[in-house]
């Protein structure tokens, strides 16, 4: 299930977006299992075999299926690597899910949590978290967002939603300063995942619209904005994003006087430069071709159009991948670029270091 919601040519209210996490979250719930009662089982049907898990002595007939996910959260949490765990047959899975299980419930580690909390739909197991995890769903976030003070003042310019993810943008409509002939406003990403996938975040985000009637958007680089674990109270999570979405529109006037300045930052070849930041950060041929697309529909021989490049080229994306995108880009905003590729050897700047490999970590909290 994906939903992606943008204003082209319409207003997307905060109705539209209720509306959409309220029929998300139709067949939710949620238990809290002590491990000694959960068992994994082979659940045969002919010739097929299924993982299932049961997770109460109350009912022992229900069985339920996991997500990937699921199962590897399950997994990590277990210490059993989750890519043995995907290769091997259903009922050696079964064999050494049950036995960490049995490990687990009788430990007398302290520092570990027998239990477990158990996110399902439609009684499909879709996240195997710890005891420590506090949930604050998707519902209380734009709750608690929606009714803000001066919340009349912004609009909707993007929502996102699938299994896992919530990612939504709001642009105030009446704080703006002209480029030109472009205008630009501040505005504030939130994001968050029911299942571990990622934090809670809160952060600052730049809005460019231009005389074409297109627009593109920067993830503000700050580190003093909200980014926190489904962890700790409840209530105190909830007034620390109160207090971040206060905190985000000062820092992206910040990010807006630097954008406009970076007219002024000479790059004289963008191209190259484009290509040698695509390559460090590991992005595809292809998508390559559609960020210089972008930089030809729009050149310059500056960081301005650098920047834009990436930008224009992040609308063609969903979810995390558009985040990332616009992400680099708010990191090429306060960065220092080599004017020419003959400078790329000098370590300048984070941008044009190599990006860590993604670790197959899986959040469990």
């Amino acid at each position: 299930m994906n939903i992606e919601l943008r204003p082209n040519g319409h207003k997307v209210t905060w109705e539209d977006i209720m509306e959409k996490v309220a029929h998300d979250d139709m067949g939710k719930t949620d238990v809290m299992v002590h491990s000694s009662l959960m068992e994994a089982v082979d659940e045969r049907v002919g010739t097929d075999h299924t993982l299932k898990l049961r997770i109460s002595d109350d009912e022992p007939r229900v069985l339920h299926g996991l997500t990937p996910f699921a199962l590897a959260q399950l997994s990590e949490r277990l210490d059993i690597p989750s890519e043995y765990l995907e290769r091997i047959p259903v009922d050696m899975q079964v064999t050494d899910l049950n036995y960490d299980l049995w490990r687990l419930a009788n430990s007398t580690d302290a520092r570990k949590s027998h239990a477990f909390f158990i996110r399902l739909k439609n009684g499909h197991i879709r996240a195997c978290l710890t005891s420590r995890y506090q949930a604050l769903d998707n519902k209380a976030l734009l709750d608690l967002i929606s009714v803000l003070p001066n919340m009349e003042d912004y609009s909707i310019s993007w929502f996102y939603l699938d299994d896992g993810r919530l990612w939504g943008e709001i642009i105030n409509d009446k704080t703006f300063r002209f480029d030109g002939d472009d205008i630009i406003k501040m505005g504030v990403r939130f994001g968050n995942s029911e299942v571990g996938l990622r934090s809670i975040t809160i952060k600052p985000v730049i809005y460019r619209i231009t005389t074409h009637g297109k627009h593109n958007t920067i993830l503000v680089h700050a580190k003093d904005v909200y980014q926190h674990p489904h962890t700790g109270s409840k209530e105190l999570m909830l007034q620390k994003i109160n207090d971040a979405m206060a905190v985000c529109e000062t820092v992206a006037k910040q990010g807006v006087d630097s954008y406009i300045k970076s007219r002024e930052e000479i790059v004289e070849q963008p191209r190259e430069i484009i290509e040698a930041i695509a390559k460090r950060q590991r992005i595809t041929k292809k998508f390559l071709n559609v960020i210089h697309a972008m930089y030809d529909f729009e050149p310059g021989l500056n960081k301005y159009a650098v920047i834009n490049a990436f930008t224009r080229a992040a609308q063609s994306l969903s979810g995390d991948k558009r985040v990332e995108m616009e992400a680099l880009a708010g990191r090429i905003l306060v960065s220092k670029l080599p004017s020419r590729i003959v400078d790329m050897s000098e370590p300048e700047t984070d941008v044009l270091t190599p990006a860590p490999k993604r670790a197959s970590r899986v959040v469990t909290v």
